[in-house]
């Protein structure tokens, strides 16, 4: 399964810059495990009239080129400010707290002006002694 999505105009485009505090927390009304961030100040109305000409259609999160999702991206429910909460749809609690976390953890992961490469890799086990 796929699905075509648009690719945004670059003056529609967002970075790890813009966000901070990425994190699980739980949905106040049901209680399930939701990931939330924070936009930082200077990017909130920019992201604001994104998001209310966006609503009801899918708001991928990609870090490093990769969906940080499973499944389907979130839909944007409603303008998005300076707070943003995401849910995960129905699912069994564990499922949906480790999908949190790894979206969270991603979302965290990407705020990270500079991707880390693997320069070498040393065994140490390897000491001489045995």
């Amino acid at each position: 399964d796929y699905e075509v999505v648009e690719v945004p105009a670059q003056d529609e485009r967002f970075d790890g810059a813009m966000l901070s505090m990425p994190r699980v927390g739980r949905d106040p009304h049901v209680g399930a495990p939701v990931v939330l961030f924070e936009i930082k100040p200077d990017h909130v109305e920019r992201f604001k009239a994104w998001t209310t000409k966006n609503i009801g259609l899918p708001m991928a999160i990609i870090v490093n080129g990769e969906f940080t999702g499973e499944g389907r991206a979130p839909t944007i429910q409603a303008p998005l400010s300076d707070s943003v909460q995401i849910t995960l749809g129905a699912m069994k609690f564990a499922e949906a707290e480790r999908r949190a976390q790894a979206m969270a953890t991603a979302i965290q992961s990407g705020a990270f002006k500079v991707r880390p490469t693997l320069e070498s890799v040393e065994d140490l086990a390897k000491d001489g002694s045995g």
